[in-house]
């Protein structure tokens, strides 16, 4: 297998253990701040939509497509940065920048000018992910990679689910604000200020980030060669009959999870009668205890592997679990009430954050240190442009759709058709990749 001393062997001695997992808390940290960013929108449809007069297909947009395609265009290109400076002061960098785009979505007054701002934070947020999976790769050996990555991959449960709950509880407290003596912000709306607020944590975790976060490869006796032009999309290559299907996966996978993210809240409150602070405590706590159990669950297992096995059988696990998502997953949004929709949502999220805390680490096993960080990029273009792009806008589209024919809840019957589609997909993506395993060089 290709690199097979890559992870954890060329971390400068200067880097203890205390300063490893301390990097992990920090870009841990980062990244659920990002998801707090990017998910609080989902809270807001209903006031967005008719404060800016938007239909369906235009949320989808916002959260989607006009996300995901400035994220990828940005991905590589910071990615390939990730490979040659000092990683933790360009995540602060980003984490600047994705925090001003966000105070400015919350002064938005038009879909353009809430579209340019999505764009902001997506073209940001674009930089943190493969420099945060590329630093962790040089701070743990395998076993303690597979716990770091677990850690870090909490970020879209914890951070969606706390734009729900938090962003709920200051929605509904933001009623009774008297925001008299402030000019500038009392002709706000209550959806701007909450994004307003949002944006303001990133700027102050940023300086703790670019000055008190240890590179590892500052240390090391000899500089890393970087990859040779092409380098890249030779490994892709190389390595297609692994990689093709498990980015096809991972991409799809990443669909439902933005699918449910962007809409489940607007499809609980249409089809049970609730509003956003009833939602975010609600699906918000269940989101954050089922998604943090599944993600530290998932980790605790890849780590009691054998190093020779951990590649295989991390395919394989992931395998099992879209199966078993399946009918949760398929029924949630047609449940009859609340009660029953969370118990169906529980172990549908558990099992989806199971597997997206391990997709990652098959790639950081086999791409050689100076493709790192640019082989998880193409992983998260993938997933980007597949996933965070199609998936809320498949939502809006379907859902206006099945609208016009008078179908009954068509958004809660969009996001069931699209978890029982693609699941099975999915496994099957999953199946092909953990038989090209043995193959690997």
């Amino acid at each position: 297998m290709a690199d097979t001393q890559s992870t954890g062997n060329a971390v400068s001695p200067a880097t203890g253990r205390g300063a490893a997992w301390y990097g992990t808390i920090a870009v841990s940290l980062a990244f659920t701040l990002s998801y707090i960013d990017r998910q609080i929108l989902s809270l807001l449809v209903t006031s967005i939509k008719a404060s800016l007069g938007l239909s369906d297909t235009q949320i989808g947009i916002l959260q989607g497509v006009s996300f995901s395609i400035f994220h990828v265009l940005a991905t590589l290109p910071l990615a390939w940065l990730a490979d040659r400076v000092h990683r933790p002061r360009l995540m602060a960098a980003c984490m600047i920048a994705w925090s001003f785009a966000t105070c400015a979505a919350g002064l938005a007054f038009s879909f353009g000018s809430l579209m340019l701002a999505r764009i902001g934070v997506a073209v940001s947020e674009a930089g943190l992910p493969p420099a945060a999976q590329s630093l962790l790769a040089d701070l743990h050996d395998r076993p303690g990679l597979a716990r770091a990555t677990s850690i870090f991959m909490l970020a879209p449960f914890v951070g969606g689910g706390l734009a729900l709950t938090l962003g709920g509880k200051l929605y509904a407290a933001s009623a009774s604000w008297d925001l008299s003596g402030m000019a500038a912000f009392a002709a706000l709306e209550r959806w701007q200020l909450i994004l307003l607020l949002a944006g303001l944590p990133g700027l102050v975790l940023a300086p703790a980030m670019a000055f008190t976060v240890r590179e590892p490869r500052m240390g090391m006796a000899a500089a890393r060669p970087h990859a040779a032009k092409g380098a890249l999309a030779a490994f892709l290559v190389e390595n297609r009959a692994f990689c093709f299907p498990f980015m096809i996966a991972i991409a799809l996978l990443i669909t439902i999870l933005n699918a449910f993210v962007a809409w489940m809240p607007t499809a609980l409150m249409r089809r049970h009668g609730l509003d956003e602070a009833a939602v975010g405590q609600g699906f918000g706590i269940v989101f954050i205890l089922a998604g943090a159990s599944g993600t530290l669950t998932a980790g605790w297992l890849v780590s009691r592997l054998r190093k020779e096995q951990m590649l295989e059988r991390t395919v394989r696990l992931m395998r099992g679990a879209a199966i078993i998502m399946f009918l949760p997953a398929t029924f949630a949004p047609l449940a009859a009430n609340l009660g029953q929709a969370l118990a169906l949502l529980a172990p549908a999220i558990f099992v989806l954050s199971a597997i997206i805390s391990m997709s990652s680490i098959p790639f950081q096993f086999i791409a050689p240190p100076q493709l790192r960080a640019q082989a998880l990029a193409a992983l998260s273009i993938a997933a980007a442009f597949v996933g965070t792009g199609l998936g809320p806008l498949l939502i809006g589209l379907l859902s206006d759709g099945f609208e016009a024919s008078a179908a009954i809840d068509p958004l809660a019957c969009a996001l069931a058709i699209a978890a029982g589609v693609i699941l099975p997909i999915i496994a099957i993506c999953l199946s092909i990749a953990a038989r090209s395993v043995a193959d690997l060089p």
